[in-house]
């Protein structure tokens, strides 16, 4: 059996947004990186904040931890 896209329904969390990458459910919320403000997003209830940033580090995911660190992947 396969799912067809009619079969979801799709919706906006938040924009705008900037090249989002690596989601991550997260207390409640969204993890996920933003590829071109070198940033990792917390979405929760339509209020986004950055919990990290460093530029020019180009962050293409984020994961939790066993241990609940965050991991975040980058190219820098």
């Amino acid at each position: 059996m396969s799912a067809l896209a009619q079969d979801f329904e799709v919706a906006e969390l938040y924009a705008p947004v900037h090249y989002p990458e690596g989601p991550c459910p997260w207390r409640g919320g969204l993890l996920f990186v933003e590829y071109s403000r070198d940033a990792v997003v917390f979405l929760r209830d339509g209020v986004s904040r950055d919990l990290w940033s460093e530029s020019g580090c180009g962050p293409s995911a984020v994961q939790v931890a066993p241990d609940g660190t965050l991991w975040v992947c980058a190219y820098e």
